[in-house]
């Protein structure tokens, strides 16, 4: 081998250690700001917003966890706001168990609002801009929330207390997924997650939630939102394309998560996955280079020192140690932090999941590569039933509807289906 070659290979070895060990520092440093942050909340040192919030749900399907989100949506702490629901149509089943829920309700203010067949539109992105065109000059903040969303009581009130005109614009929170049984795809998608989002901001690299996402009514304006999202399958990919080209403030508010229980086949997981990293390619291409990178990279820096090692190198011994303790630690660090962040429920679950996960670090980048491999040509996606060709941030064209589909699980942006057994994937 020429010393190129031998110069490329202690290149890749090193860079997978140093990512192993980058790892291990932002998971022990999302730790810290967490616990730092969740104990200003719970110390009281931040007082509620007084601004009134619109809260945006476009809400499909009735999921067995319905009732614990309507109890989310309407039992939040903060003291002014309402809550606009939207869904396609009255005959949606998720129309009439709302308005059962919003029948003699007192307080917050609460509206059902029907949207409508999308035809140029994704049907989330269709269903929001017409709770949007409801809202009044007294709605000062606009918050969204996923369909399925549950969580603390403060969860709205954490969102929103960052939100001041000319220093922080948009604030989003984060979904974990909660395995509802340990077979290798919810593993890995739980690992996946749990690895992401050490990783979130700063502004540059920042991709908002629409699960958990609030905005300025300024910025709302200045952007001209409802104009600027018209024609486009996604809301926060695009919506962070259009705050970082405006140089909008986002911030990631840790406090704020969003347990979402899961159950994948293999299959569903490569559609879910696909049609996520679609949408970052057509919204965020940089964002979706950088996905590509990581994986990539810690695959070469292993295969490189399996192979050194493989032709009996045997100082390759010393990465390969290095890098199986970091992600050991990093592990034991992670279960710590899920233990605090969550409650009893999806701590045990999460923590079922990431336990010994070290030596599935492989195999999930290896996933997570061809994942985004598999995002990087066509133009059609299939979401809740309704096949879409995107041919640009605000060229949206529906190919197709299935009829009868009621999706069970709605968690990524109020449609996906990430319960992949005996259900339509969408």
């Amino acid at each position: 081998m020429n010393v190129l070659g031998k110069a490329a290979l202690e290149l890749m070895t090193s860079i997978w250690v140093l990512q192993s060990a980058a790892a291990l520092f932002k998971t022990r440093k999302a730790f810290g700001r967490f616990a730092d942050h969740r104990r200003s909340i719970d110390n009281g040192t931040d007082p509620h917003q007084s601004r009134r919030v619109a809260l945006v749900i476009a809400v499909t399907g009735v999921s067995e966890n319905f009732d614990r989100f309507c109890d989310f949506a309407l039992g939040q702490d903060y003291p002014d706001y309402q809550v606009l629901f939207v869904t396609e149509s009255a005959d949606e089943p998720a129309h009439a168990a709302i308005q059962i829920r919003l029948r003699n309700l007192a307080s917050p203010a609460a509206r059902l609002i029907v949207a409508g067949k999308a035809t140029d539109t994704g049907q989330k992105v269709h269903n929001q801009l017409a709770a949007l065109a409801q809202l009044d000059d007294s709605d000062q903040l606009i918050a969204f929330a996923d369909g399925d969303l549950f969580g603390r009581k403060d969860w709205l009130s954490c969102l929103v207390r960052p939100l001041s005109p000319g220093h922080v614009d948009f604030t989003t929170g984060y979904r974990w997924f909660i395995p509802e049984n340990l077979c290798l795809p919810n593993r890995i998608v739980a690992l996946m997650g749990a690895a992401i989002e050490p990783w979130i901001g700063p502004n540059w690299r920042m991709c908002l939630w629409g699960g958990s996402m609030a905005m300025t009514r300024e910025a709302f304006d200045e952007l001209e939102i409802p104009s600027n999202i018209r024609g486009c399958v996604n809301d926060d990919a695009r919506i962070s394309q259009l705050a970082r080209r405006a140089g909008k403030r986002m911030r990631y508010v840790c406090s704020v998560a969003a347990p979402s229980p899961v159950d994948f086949t293999w299959a569903s997981l490569f559609e879910f996955g696909r049609r996520q990293y679609f949408q970052l390619r057509i919204y965020q291409p940089v964002l979706w280079w950088m996905a590509l990178v990581i994986p990539l990279f810690y695959l070469s820096g292993f295969a490189a020192c399996l192979v050194r090692l493989g032709r009996g190198n045997l100082l390759m011994l010393v990465p390969v140690a290095l890098a199986i303790g970091l992600n050991h630690c990093r592990t034991r660090i992670r279960r710590s932090y899920l233990r605090t962040r969550f409650g009893p429920g999806e701590a045990e679950s999460l923590d079922a999941a990431v336990r010994g996960s070290g030596w599935l670090d492989p195999l999930v980048n290896i996933v997570h590569l061809l994942i985004i491999l598999s995002s990087a040509c066509g133009r059609e996606i299939v979401w809740a039933g309704i096949r879409y060709r995107v041919t640009g941030p605000q060229a949206t064209e529906i190919l197709s509807r299935s009829v009868g589909v009621s999706p069970r699980r709605d968690t990524r942006e109020g449609h996906d289906e990430t319960r992949g057994r005996n259900t339509h994937p969408s």
